[in-house]
């Protein structure tokens, strides 16, 4: 390989570092902690507020309002995983309201806009023709209803996360809190196909600094 540089072998190993902590199975992943002030903030610059307090969802609806906000909605895949590790920080042996109602046998926002294409509904939700819906808890719900969606009456009390716009946040790094926080443990397959993808890379970064390491004063 030739002379390397310190330099060189400085950021190889940065580099296998940052391997390490971003890639799943890698041994320097460290579970991600859960955020104190039970907000969390989206590099769209959408933030996510928590409380455990219990509501109906008229309850949830007027605090969501007074904050300028909404009940939290996922609109895609990542704005699930990132509410469903919201809501488990705070109490994952809560239910929380879901910002959506049927309206005219629609399922749409406060504002009358329906639903997207994305829903995350549990086996066999919704099951009933109840108007309100909620995120399944997290704590003793087995298999694929657990952190789902399922449909309910309006008059129950559950928690809930208000949607309020934000700046962006460009600070936020690649591998995120939420994203590495709420990896489920039923998406093995996916998993080790990362850590596969993780541990082969971070061995060819070894193996440079490795090689590197002899001629780095030379």
């Amino acid at each position: 390989m030739g002379n390397s540089s310190p330099m060189a072998f400085s950021t190889s190993l940065v580099l296998l570092l940052g391997l390490c902590q971003c890639l799943p199975g890698t041994f320097a992943q460290t579970e991600a902690p859960c955020p104190p002030d039970n907000s969390l903030v989206l590099p769209s610059g959408k933030m996510y507020s928590a409380t455990e307090d219990l509501t109906l969802y008229s309850g949830a609806y007027e605090q969501c309002r007074r904050q300028g906000g909404m009940v939290a909605i996922p609109r895609d895949e990542e704005e699930q995983r990132n509410l469903v590790f919201l809501k488990n920080c705070v109490n994952n042996g809560h239910p929380f309201w879901l910002g959506i109602k049927k309206i005219a046998g629609v399922w749409s926002d406060d504002s009358g806009t329906a639903l997207g294409n994305f829903t995350s509904w549990a086996p066999g939700e919704p099951d009933e023709d109840r108007p309100c819906s909620y995120i399944v808890k997290g704590d003793h719900e087995v298999g694929e209803r657990r952190d789902n969606w399922a449909d309910t009456n309006c008059h129950s009390g559950f928690s809930y996360i208000c949607e309020i716009e934000v700046q962006p946040d460009h600070t936020v790094p690649p591998c995120s809190a939420a994203a590495t926080a709420s990896q489920r443990a039923d998406d093995g397959s996916v998993v080790r196909v990362a850590t596969i993808a993780g541990s082969a890379l971070a061995s060819i970064v070894l193996a440079h600094v490795v090689l590197a390491y002899p001629n780095m004063f030379g």
